[in-house]
């Protein structure tokens, strides 16, 4: 059921990405002491990025994430999101058990036309990266065709000394959080270009305004769909998860960005892009919708009486940022 918030076959698969696209469950490789979102956790530490097999200096980056069966099934039945109003901004799931989700949301946006999608997602392997804000100038070659990246947008931001991006293909393409989202953006929205940006948990308000910044500036001058890419409560029982997804609604829909940033991954995996998701919503006087909540047992077969849950689950939210047509862009 979508919330609207005035403001001005797969049993395997699932298995395979509850390990593999959450940092720290069993069959990681080794985990490392680091901090996240605030407090001392688990950070997986990954084997060495794989980098693309095409030796070209600027050879398109892989979406090593794509299983066709889970897309295929979540295309097949998406969530059923309606507004008729043109989203500027929306946050959504990275982990793709969730491509219901994910479908319906970029089903929504594909009625209007975009010439560039950013992505802003978490550094879940942040050894891997040089620095706290990670992009690449490399295309995506995806299962539906080449997506060209926005080069001149990323020019941008690798050049200001202050956002500091490092421009790092191998760690783009090794990591979920956005890379997951490139096949969804190739599909639904076949003539936008992308851009795709790592953002640590340790990166500096400061550095996060700075990007913000261009980000909007960007927005204004052309037509552009800012995505945030985050997955909410992590590795809490189901009741126990319930009590940090209605803190974080709260939090959400009172634009309440202190208490945002001190959260942990208990409550949201990536402050930093929750909190750019909400200054966009408020940047361009759109209308915040909740267009769905959801958990990982709700996608699979067994739902929480299967194994695979006993260390917890993962919750996601769908909200997007509405603008009436009189607003557009």
């Amino acid at each position: 059921m979508m919330k609207r918030v005035k403001k001005g076959a797969l049993l395997a698969l699932a298995a395979l990405f509850l390990a593999a696209c959450a940092p720290g469950q069993a069959g990681d490789s080794r985990v490392l002491s680091g901090t996240v979102g605030g407090a001392s956790q688990p950070v997986l530490s990954a084997p060495a990025p794989p980098l693309t097999e095409d030796t070209e200096e600027k050879a398109p980056l892989q979406c090593l994430y794509y299983e066709r069966d889970l897309f295929m099934a979540g295309m097949a039945a998406p969530c059923d999101y309606q507004d008729d109003r043109k989203p500027v901004a929306a946050i959504v799931p990275h982990h793709l058990l969730a491509a219901d989700m994910l479908s319906g949301f970029f089903a929504l946006a594909a009625q209007h036309q975009y010439d560039t999608v950013v992505v802003l997602a978490p550094s879940h392997y942040p050894q891997q990266c040089g620095s706290y804000i990670v992009t690449s100038d490399r295309d995506w070659r995806t299962p539906f065709g080449t997506v060209e990246t926005d080069t001149a947008l990323v020019d941008t931001l690798l050049k200001d000394g202050l956002v500091a991006a490092e421009n790092n293909a191998a760690a783009l393409e090794y990591d979920h959080g956005g890379a997951g989202l490139v096949p969804y953006i190739a599909h639904y929205l076949p003539d936008a270009k992308v851009a795709v940006c790592l953002v640590s948990v340790q990166a500096a308000e400061k550095r996060m305004e700075a990007l913000r910044q261009h980000l909007f500036e960007y927005a204004e001058s052309g037509n552009v769909l800012l995505v945030a890419s985050a997955d909410f409560s992590h590795y809490q029982q189901p009741e126990v998860a319930a009590v940090y997804d209605a803190a974080t609604q709260r939090s959400i829909e009172a634009f309440d960005y202190d208490t945002i940033s001190a959260y942990s991954s208990k409550n949201v995996d990536s402050p930093q892009a929750l909190t750019a998701f909400l200054k966009a919503v408020a940047h361009f006087d759109a209308d915040l919708v909740q267009l769905g909540h959801s958990s990982s047992p709700e996608k699979i077969a067994a739902g929480i009486s299967n194994p695979i849950f006993e260390a917890g689950i993962t919750t996601y939210f769908v909200y997007a940022g509405f603008l009436d047509a009189a607003d557009g862009m």
